[in-house]
């Protein structure tokens, strides 16, 4: 769940991880490494079976990425929920 601070967009609501790129990072990799910073969940790029690219609702001219990727009971047993967002 999102924060609940007023200068964020929707705050305290639930939200799928939302990311920047660093350097020349390309959408997959910067998913990929926001799952495992903020999951501590690391998944190879072969596990990513659907994407869609998509306007950003919140800055002109910009896209936005969504990657599925299964995962297992396991892996759900094991995420390690980072310091962002209230839960």
């Amino acid at each position: 769940m999102r924060d609940d601070v007023a200068n964020i967009p929707y705050p305290a609501l639930w939200d799928l991880l939302g990311v920047g790129a660093e350097g020349d990072e390309t959408p997959v990799e910067c998913a990929l490494r926001e799952t495992k910073e903020e999951f501590a969940l690391t998944l190879p790029l072969s596990r990513i079976i659907w994407s869609r690219a998509y306007p950003s609702m919140l800055i002109e001219d910009t896209i936005n990425w969504f990657f599925v990727a299964p995962i297992t009971a396991k892996e759900i047993e094991s995420i390690e929920l980072g310091e962002e967002g209230q839960q």
